[in-house]
């Protein structure tokens, strides 16, 4: 009997440990199959059903950054033009002081205010709040300096934190910034 048990846990624990494998995270190469597109609230989507696959692939793909240097030429920071997408290429020479965190919508990502009857998400109406990170660090080229601000993941990223990290870390502080 408790052998069976046992077994029953393991093949639990195993089938939990591969449901966590197949758990797709941001940065994985993936395959899409079967999937068709529809025209969604921010333009085109694709939407799997239930014929479609999902798999990782071994296939080499650019990194998003090689993606956008394509797409984007490369400037000295001393001849960017307001309003201008484009690729710089410097060092970080200092992380500035201030808030560490904003709040957000917690469905969209979007700007949220307080309200006498809680938080309301210009998109999405009533919602709950979702903390990001923002980190503002000065980048130097050989021609100039200038201020980055990082949001949400990519400031995550910058600090080597993950979100989960960042929650905990906000919890312990106690306090609800906004």
């Amino acid at each position: 009997m408790f052998c069976a048990g046992y077994l029953e846990n393991s093949r639990a624990k195993n089938l939990k440990a591969k449901k966590e494998k197949e758990k797709l995270n941001e940065g994985d190469a993936i395959e899409i199959k079967g999937a068709y597109t529809k025209e969604g609230k921010f333009g085109a989507e694709l939407h799997l059903g239930y014929s479609a696959q999902t798999a990782e692939t071994t296939k080499q793909l650019p990194s998003s950054a090689a993606i956008l240097k394509e797409n984007m030429s490369e400037k000295k920071i001393n001849s960017l033009s307001d309003g201008e997408n484009t690729v710089i290429v410097g060092k970080v020479s200092g992380v500035e002081r201030g808030n560490f965190i904003y709040s957000v919508c917690s469905k969209c990502g979007k700007k949220i205010t307080r309200t006498e009857n809680g938080v309301l998400c210009e998109n999405c109406g009533e919602t709950t709040i979702k903390k990001n990170a923002v980190v503002s660090m000065m980048v130097e080229d050989d021609t100039a300096g200038i201020r980055v601000n990082f949001f949400g993941k990519n400031a995550l990223k910058a600090i080597g934190m993950e979100q989960e990290t960042l929650e905990k870390m906000l919890e312990e502080k106690s306090g609800d910034v906004f």
